[in-house]
């Protein structure tokens, strides 16, 4: 589990290079529609089954702002929580020219485990996703996309003080063999890693 001390030290190191505030807000749209996701870090989720979005936790925002100031940048993400019902983990997606970032529920247990690593590494995974322009309306995700993604997180989770293990704590769960969306689960460890 990642502590806020560990968080914040991150957050020291971020703010001794000049960077602009981000903006993260926690709105409330309502559901997305399929063909508005454009980039999952798993399995698509089935909309026809998930929940309404609801405001995240606000371990989620503060992991997201930190993760922001890291790159000097000043783009506007809306975080919210939802509950997906096939494997999905999280995803990212723009909605009328606004970036989103939806995480399944079951995943972040932040109140039961407070912040962990892994659920850093995720969050970076698909501000990735946006810093790369992977959600301009491009099609279904690549998976040069996907790597790009894991290299960000991977130094997304360095930055924050975190170490490889860290950023590579959720790869067990990622599928081994390379899926028609998402690579082999060695090429997404081989990325995190370089990143």
């Amino acid at each position: 589990m990642i502590t806020r001390r560990q968080l914040l030290g991150g957050l020291a190191v971020a703010a001794s290079a000049p960077t602009a505030r981000a903006a993260v807000s926690a709105t409330s749209p309502g559901a997305f529609e399929t063909e508005e996701i454009l980039c999952c870090y798993a399995a698509r989720p089935d909309f026809k089954k998930t929940s309404a979005l609801r405001a995240p936790d606000p371990l989620a925002l503060s992991a997201t702002q930190a993760i922001i100031d890291l790159i000097g940048m000043r783009p506007v993400f809306h975080v919210h929580e939802a509950d997906f019902n096939n494997g999905s983990v999280a995803f990212a997606a723009v909605r009328t020219r606004e970036r989103h970032v939806v995480y399944d529920a079951k995943w972040f247990p932040f109140e039961e485990k407070g912040l962990g690593w892994y659920m850093v590494a995720i969050l970076a995974h698909e501000i990735g996703h946006h810093i790369y322009g992977h959600t301009n309306g491009v099609g279904a995700t690549r998976h040069r996309d996907e790597l790009d993604a894991d290299r960000f997180s991977g130094w997304a989770v360095a930055r924050l003080g975190g170490a490889e293990e860290h950023a590579l704590s959720f790869a067990p769960r990622l599928t081994l063999a390379a899926t028609p969306s998402h690579p082999a689960r060695p090429d997404r460890i081989e990325a995190y890693r370089e990143g």
